[in-house]
């Protein structure tokens, strides 16, 4: 009979020798949905302990990207007061539709100038005109960039939400606040102060105002002063934060002519699609 040699034994492997791992042994664990669940709930409780402030922040530097692509249209009346004026002077009405993309920004077209139709191209219209509503100025004040100043001064409330008031101040060396004469295309960057109105619960912006500080003297613009207010529309069923109302001041100390434009901004919708515009409760 022929004869096999059989292999030897392997020793027992000591303790501390180490082995290698089988695929199964090194394979990571599927997450579960409830560790997903658990993560979500660890971020969620980890932005709880931020700062309201900071929470705010993030808010607001997230505005844009959050935003659909949509149209509305842009209801403007713009005043004028001059030297000898006590009031303001009704100048003209605008209607303009206004189509904002996420990454070309907003886009103007004039459709109606004092309830007319209106072929002049936005770009070449005269007089005050505004642009940033959309985010703008609430990435600029809260950027960290910008080095604001934030102090919070009182609680109040707005539209029936509680809010929390804050006052803040940019100043020039860090603004990116720019002021530009249609006329002589001159532009200079000036500083700027104001208050923002941040909802209690949400801690999403409900209103902010700004006026620049520190303008040359010899500046034709010496006052320039904004507010945007803002809740929530629908769009397509969803809602989103956006501006409801906002005013322009414009205007030189110096000629004591100065400019104010009314904006309201109505039926927010898809591209094709329509949508209603949700007014505010009153």
């Amino acid at each position: 009979p022929s004869l096999r040699a059989r292999p030897p034994e392997a020793p027992p492997p000591r303790p501390d020798q180490p082995r290698l791992k089988t695929a199964e042994q090194t394979a990571e664990p599927l997450p579960t949905q409830e560790s997903e669940e658990a993560k979500e709930k660890a971020r969620a409780e980890a932005f709880a302990k931020l700062p309201f402030l900071e929470q705010a922040r993030y808010f607001a530097m997230e505005y844009a990207e959050n935003l659909p692509d949509f149209m509305a249209t842009q209801l403007v009346t713009r005043y004028q007061r001059g030297p000898g004026d006590k009031d303001w002077k009704k100048d003209d009405t605008l209607e303009i539709e206004l189509a904002y993309k996420e990454r070309g920004g907003e886009k103007y077209t004039l459709t109606k100038m004092d309830g007319k139709p209106s072929k002049l191209k936005y770009e070449n219209l005269g007089g005050s005109t505004s642009s940033g509503e959309f985010g703008a100025m609430l990435i600029a004040a809260f950027s960290p960039e910008s080095r604001a100043e934030f102090k919070e001064v009182k609680k109040e409330i707005l539209n029936k939400r509680q809010s929390v008031v804050y006052d803040f101040k940019v100043k020039k060396a860090f603004s990116a606040n720019q002021l530009t004469d249609k006329t002589t295309h001159q532009t200079v960057t000036a500083g700027y102060q104001g208050t923002i109105w941040i909802d209690e619960e949400t801690k999403r912006v409900l209103r902010i105002e700004q006026a620049s500080e520190g303008v040359p003297a010899n500046f034709s613009i010496t006052l320039s002063e904004s507010a945007v207010e803002y809740d929530w529309v629908k769009i397509a069923d969803q809602p989103y934060l956006l501006p409801i109302r906002a005013e322009v001041l414009l205007g030189s100390d110096r000629d004591r002519h100065y400019t104010r434009n009314v904006i309201e901004f109505r039926n927010y919708r898809k591209f094709d699609s329509d949508i209603k515009f949700l007014p505010p409760d009153k």
